[in-house]
């Protein structure tokens, strides 16, 4: 009877551990790019062909017919800049390139609107250079390839770029939006390298060079 008694303490306090045990999330570098497709009347088209290129890359990212309520949705994307291809029966194809997405973005294109023709003739665009997320209440920070070759670096510390970013306090580069300074994830090739052990940054101390 001993031995039942102790064999369900231990089963109690494993389900009690699993059931409060909090899920630790990692962050997310990847983003997405939506918007809709209409005629010039305003009429969604439905079934209209979308397709989207890496510029950076030179590779085809995706591609998808637009749902009946003529909207799409690409995701997860890397950062980026890309080029919008959308072509329907009837209509002239429309080319939108230079979207810049940056880590964690997603963009709400403004509607695609397609005009009356044949599908040899197009329409080509540049997007905006100011882009606004209107999707997602969140916002991100990014600091360009071209900062970090010429923006002089105290002791080569990587994390003094993140006081060019809005929101984060001169004196503290893990002390974004008045957050607590141990709320913080470093990762590397979508790896965290947080301490666990302490809820610490010990792990992220990388060579300037080695960020892109």
């Amino acid at each position: 009877m001993h031995f039942s008694r102790l064999s369900m303490a231990i089963l109690v306090a494993i389900a009690l551990g699993v059931l409060f045990t909090v899920p630790s999330f990692g962050q997310q570098t990847s983003g997405q790019i939506s918007g809709m497709v209409q005629d010039q009347q305003g009429a969604v088209v439905a079934a209209a062909q979308v397709s989207l290129m890496n510029q950076t890359q030179g590779a085809l990212a995706g591609q998808m017919p637009t749902t009946a309520e003529g909207t799409f949705v690409f995701t997860p994307l890397q950062p980026g800049t890309y080029t919008l291809n959308v072509e329907a029966s009837g209509f002239k194809k429309f080319i939108k390139t230079g979207i810049v997405l940056n880590t964690s973005d997603k963009l709400g294109l403004p509607p695609v609107s397609l005009e009356l023709g044949s599908a040899e003739e197009k329409i080509t665009v540049e997007a905006s250079a100011v882009q606004l997320e209107t999707v997602s209440a969140e916002r991100s920070g990014v600091v360009t390839g071209n900062q970090m070759v010429d923006l002089a670096l105290n002791g080569r510390n990587f994390t003094e770029l993140m006081k060019t970013v809005a929101g984060v306090l001169p004196d503290s580069t893990a002390n974004v939006n008045g957050q607590r300074t141990d709320q913080g994830n470093y990762m590397v090739d979508g790896a965290t390298t947080m301490d666990s052990g302490n809820n610490g940054f010990g792990l992220y101390r990388l060579n300037t060079d080695a960020i892109a």
